[in-house]
This record gives C-alpha cells, sequence and structure tokens, in this order.
C-alpha cells in the first residue's frame, strides 16, 4: 500500500470520544483512542478495521469518520475519502472540521482538473470562514489554493490571517510569506520573512 507523504502536525488531531446522537460506551471510546494511536503510528491497516466498525454504529460521529476519511487520504484513496466526507456532512452539515477536510481532499483529487480541484477547495474553505472567520486552518488551505491559482495578493492576506494563531506553524507560513513577498518584488518584506522562517527554522532543530 502506497502512503502519502504528509505532515501529521500541520492540521491538529483534537479527539472527543462523544457523538452528537449517542455517547460511545467505555469499550468504544477505548478502541477509537487505539485507532488514534495505531493512526499515529502509521499502521493504518489497523486503525481502519477499528474505525470501520465504529463508522457502522456511530455514521455521524465526527472524530471517528474523520479519522477514516483521513486514512483513506494518506493511502491516495481519494475518492473514497471524498465519500466518507461527503456523507458524514448530510448528517453534520456545516462543520468545520469534516469540511476542512473536503477541501483538503478535493484540492488534490485526480479525478479533477487542477482548475476544478483550486476552485471547489477554495469555495470550501471560503464556507468555513464564513461561519467562522478566525479559523486559521481554512485561512491557511484558502491561502494555499490562492496561491496555486497565481492570485498572490489574497494569498498574502490569507497566510498572514493565519499566521498569530498558528504558532506551530509559523516557520512554514514565514517561509510562504518570504516567496509570496518576492514574486510581488517586495524584496524587504520577503527578506523579513525569510529571515524569520529561517530563526523559528533553526530554534525548532534544538
Amino acid at each position: 500500500m502506497k502512503y502519502i507523504r504528509h505532515n501529521l502536525a500541520l492540521v491538529p488531531v483534537f479527539f472527543v470520544f462523544t457523538c452528537a446522537h449517542q455517547e460511545l460506551s467505555e469499550q468504544e471510546a477505548l478502541q477509537l483512542k487505539q485507532a488514534v494511536t495505531e493512526y499515529r503510528e502509521q499502521k493504518f491497516d489497523q486503525a481502519e478495521t477499528t474505525l470501520t466498525e465504529l463508522g457502522k454504529k456511530f455514521p455521524a460521529n465526527i472524530e471517528i469518520n474523520v479519522l477514516r476519511a483521513r486514512i483513506k487520504y494518506y493511502t491516495r484513496d481519494f475518492a473514497a475519502s471524498e465519500s466518507i466526507l461527503r456523507d458524514l456532512l448530510k448528517k453534520r452539515e456545516g462543520n468545520a472540521h469534516a469540511s476542512i477536510w473536503l477541501g483538503r481532499v478535493v484540492a488534490v483529487s485526480p479525478k479533477r482538473t487542477e482548475e476544478e480541484r483550486l476552485n471547489e477547495a477554495s469555495s470550501i474553505f471560503k464556507q468555513v470562514l464564513k461561519d467562522d472567520p478566525e479559523n486559521f486552518q481554512a485561512h491557511y488551505l484558502l491561502g494555499r489554493c490562492l496561491e496555486a491559482q497565481g492570485k498572490l495578493e489574497l494569498a498574502l492576506y490569507e497566510y498572514q490571517a493565519a499566521e498569530i494563531p498558528l504558532e506551530d506553524q509559523a516557520q512554514r507560513i514565514n517561509a510562504h510569506l518570504g516567496d509570496l513577498f518576492t514574486r510581488l518584488n517586495m524584496t524587504d518584506r520577503a527578506a523579513k520573512h525569510r529571515k524569520m522562517a529561517g530563526a523559528l527554522a533553526g530554534s525548532q532543530e534544538k
């Protein structure tokens, strides 16, 4: 099985072992906790076996079903990942966490053209921000889409909106800002952000 290269720290994982309609039993919560551990250790086959059974019992549970979709995403089964998320959002319409992951899946979907991927993913992230203007994950991912579309000034705004709260990704964001300011011929500001990115990278290595 081929895995997609990824950074699990990019979007933090928060797990609450409850469902909107039904609480997990103690045993089911332990099963979910074990699946989370297996996921983090990239033991995707083991995690998926447990999550599939839990997903049948709790089809509207965000934590269970987004994690199922993430495994499909990282194992490059993008169609299955998208299907899980769309089914989930029919039951949990407007959920930001599920919507953000749907946007990430759509952005790499091989069944769409690049223009279709970027436009649809951007629309998903914009809807998240309409409901929650301070959602830093949506700002950052929308920035990535806009940058790929060549909309540099709009991408710059989104990165800056994400920069303060997304402390664990400050190095990555400053590097993006440095690249964007360079492409906008704003060399002084580009140098400032590249310097910050270098300093942050150095501090993370210590």
